[in-house]
């Protein structure tokens, strides 16, 4: 075998693999009362990601921070992810009421070999960057759906149980256009419960992709994308 140490699940997942670290919850909040955003009718609030970080190593997800109801609460995000500087994000919403949040990142960024007091660390071959820590909470993909050029929209989860653990993606998400862009303005994430009986559902719907500063916006139903919902925890 060429692997040095893996832990693989009953659906032949690889779930630790010493060369490849897995996502750690590095940290998680509430918005509070978002505010309204001057010009725009929409209302946002700021994620700080800490000093030296941005979109690109950071994984924002994010939920309604109360139970969803028939009222569809959207929210989506803002940031250029990679700009010098820019460690933070903006978190709109279609209304005030907060948003829970966490964000990811790979493990050996956020976990520091413990020395001592912990229960199970996996190392890659370098000895030094964790790749696995029992004492971090863990950040799983939940669920992934492709959208070609003619889907409006797709679902993320569609359930009779409310689950408090699942949050919807706002990073910038892949597409197979060829095109190279500067900014994205992330995908559309509705929250809402279906009347009477109805199931819970996360809705996902495309955003808009800047080409560059200079040129307007284009609809990025024009290319391929995938998009992803993910759970805290278990």
């Amino acid at each position: 075998m060429s692997y040095g140490f893996q832990v693989i699940n009953d659906n032949s997942f690889i779930q630790v693999d010493e060369k490849s670290s897995v996502y750690a919850v590095a940290f998680t909040g509430t918005t509070g009362t978002l505010a309204p955003d001057s010009g725009s009718g929409f209302y946002r609030a700021t994620v700080n990601l800490g000093s030296g970080n941005n979109l690109v190593n950071s994984l924002l997800c994010a939920r309604p921070a109360s139970t969803w109801t028939t009222s569809a609460k959207k929210i989506w995000k803002g940031g250029a992810p990679g700009a010098a500087g820019n460690n933070f994000a903006y978190i709109y919403s279609n209304t005030s009421a907060p948003v829970d949040y966490f964000v990811m990142r790979d493990m050996k960024d956020v976990v520091s070999p413990a020395g001592t007091g912990y229960g199970l660390e996996v190392y890659d071959s370098t000895g030094s960057n964790v790749v696995y820590s029992s004492n971090k909470e863990v950040g799983k993909v939940h669920q992934t759906v492709y959208t070609t050029p003619t889907t409006a929209s797709a679902l993320l989860y569609d359930n009779a149980s409310y689950d408090a653990n699942i949050y919807g993606m706002l990073n910038t998400t892949f597409w197979s256009n060829g095109v190279t862009n500067s900014g994205f303005h992330g995908p559309q994430l509705w929250f809402y419960k279906g009347s009477g009986s109805g199931n819970y559902k996360m809705l996902v719907s495309h955003g808009l992709m800047l080409v560059n500063a200079s040129q307007p916006a284009i609809d990025v139903s024009r290319a391929d994308r995938v998009f992803l919902s993910a759970r805290r925890g278990v």
